[in-house]
């Protein structure tokens, strides 16, 4: 089993102070909703939105669309070495938000709020820290 960590301030994130002590052989155990990622029927295109720590989730989910689904992708990097490529049958638009020296989640958060996003009924799912999570919901919700 691989597991993806983005380690940065122990502030921040439980799993990267974790990640940051874990050796070889240290017990993890997982717990929470299921792994299941369930689009809608009436859902017409996805959009899919989270940072680096989303990463794994987010490829997992491109790599496993139908030719038939249209996804537009928002993912927050902190630079442009960080991204990487997925293979997919999936119409999908994928947006790379370098980050740089703003905080967590602004330049995420703005992008999104800048974005064009296509007509019809959506499915989203926003992925990352709770406030990036919190504040791209709260805006695509009005």
């Amino acid at each position: 089993m691989d597991i993806d960590f983005v380690l940065h301030d122990d502030t921040l994130s439980p799993a990267s102070a974790w990640a940051a002590r874990a050796t070889a052989g240290d017990r993890v155990a997982f717990v929470g909703p299921h792994s299941r990622y369930e689009v809608p029927e009436n859902a017409e295109w996805e959009l899919l939105v989270g940072n680096e720590t989303a990463l794994p989730a987010i490829g997992a989910i491109v790599e496993n669309l139908p030719r038939s689904a249209g996804a537009s992708i928002y993912v927050e990097i902190p630079d442009r070495a960080e991204r990487q490529t997925f293979n997919t049958l999936g119409a999908v638009e994928l947006h790379w938000v370098v980050r740089g020296t703003r905080p967590h989640g602004e330049a995420l958060l703005d992008a999104v709020r800048a974005a064009s996003l296509p007509g019809g009924a959506p499915y989203a799912w926003v992925s990352g820290e709770a406030d990036i999570v919190k504040h791209v919901r709260r805006h695509l919700v009005r």
